[in-house]
């Protein structure tokens, strides 16, 4: 399923839940939803962001920034790039 579609299933499910009908409380609870998911997407952006730093700095001290770079940098993201575009 779609990340934005699964969302908003995860927001449907906790209103059917937690929901109080009342337009404020039930914000709320999505808020508090979205909150949680932010919190996790800012730990694995910065955790890619600290392994990808010492990947790069492992392949400069191994091989030199030549066409090692190059080739793990092409490799890595080209899959990167194709996975999400094919979901």
């Amino acid at each position: 399923m779609c990340a934005a579609l699964q969302a908003l299933n995860d927001c449907l499910m906790a209103l059917a839940v937690e929901g109080t009908g009342d337009a404020k409380g039930d914000f709320l609870c999505v808020k508090k939803l979205f909150d949680e998911r932010e919190q996790i997407r800012q730990k694995e952006i910065s955790d890619a962001g600290r392994h990808l730093t010492h990947a790069f700095e492992f392949l400069a001290r191994v091989f030199g920034e030549g066409q090692e770079m190059v080739i793990f940098f092409v490799r890595t993201f080209g899959r990167l790039l194709q996975s999400e575009i094919c979901q």
